[in-house]
């Protein structure tokens, strides 16, 4: 697999950058198009700053149930390539990333993608992992695809937990969530839901995300949602998020539908930036 990342559409990169007005993200246009993308030098990040405290160690956080990986999972496998082109690639990501959420004060972040298969799940997956190793930075990620929720086997772990049950109030955010460490925690989910933007439209489901916001205080999270031109749910789900990743696939996602997703996130929730898994290197 190849990775390829673009510039982010934030405020602060929009300042210098007179194309910005087209509407999608400049440098994808410009792969599109045949033309030199546009790289500028990255400056180490800014990190999200969390206050003064430390970690207490009687904190909700640090009482959430751990979750031991299967060895011959996708996350382990993940860490064991930290040295690989596409971790390097993904470092990069991140670093732009946090970029962007120290210029602009946000910290909900939405991975999505047009259609289905274009690697969702993977970019949310190597993104959340490569935040939860900067030290004292907690990074939330949430398998919010009800439409086919698959981080649960990314990490090789036998979850039952039903994040339709969370969303609706009927069981507490520090009884569901569970962590891998204590930079990395995780809400999962097993079970398909069609219900799912029926859910996220209500106001209960808002609620019991901000609790959970207050009650683990992530300084990052990071959620896996379904593509954006198959379902509704993102746009059910636009006011809870800060801003959305866009994840394109090289060999499958066309111009098109990458304008369209693009579309249809205008006026919702700022767009990130847009991410190109397995494209070809000239």
């Amino acid at each position: 697999m190849m990775f390829e990342r673009f510039k982010t559409q934030t405020a602060a990169h929009r300042a210098g950058r007179p194309e910005a007005n087209d509407g999608y993200d400049v440098d994808l246009r410009r792969r599109i198009l045949g033309e030199e993308p546009v790289r500028d030098d990255m400056p180490e990040p800014q990190l999200p700053v969390r206050g003064s405290r430390s970690f207490a160690v009687s904190d909700t956080w640090s009482a959430l149930r751990q979750i031991t990986p299967g060895k011959r999972s996708v996350f382990m496998r993940l860490r064991r390539s930290c040295e690989e082109p596409i971790a390097t690639g993904f470092d990069i990501l991140r670093t732009e990333v946090l970029q962007a959420l120290r210029a602009e004060c946000w910290n909900r972040i939405g991975v999505a993608a047009p259609t289905s298969g274009c690697g969702t799940t993977f970019t949310a997956l190597n993104l959340a992992c490569g935040l939860s190793r900067i030290e004292n930075l907690r990074t939330l990620l949430v398998d919010l695809n009800q439409r086919a929720p698959g981080l649960h086997k990314a990490f090789g772990v036998p979850w039952e937990g039903r994040i339709a049950d969370l969303l609706s109030g009927e069981v507490h955010a520090s009884q569901y969530a569970c962590k891998y460490s204590d930079t990395l925690g995780l809400i999962l989910n097993a079970e398909p839901n069609r219900a799912a933007a029926d859910i996220l439209h209500g106001a209960t489901a808002a609620d019991v995300l901000a609790d959970t916001m207050l009650t683990l205080d992530p300084s990052v999270i990071v959620y896996d949602l379904p593509p954006v031109l198959e379902y509704d749910d993102l746009s059910a789900f636009a006011p809870n998020l800060d801003a959305v990743l866009l994840v394109a696939d090289g060999s499958r996602s066309s111009p098109d539908e990458i304008l369209a997703a693009e579309q249809k996130l205008a006026g919702q929730v700022p767009l990130l930036g847009v991410v190109l898994n397995r494209a070809e290197r000239g």
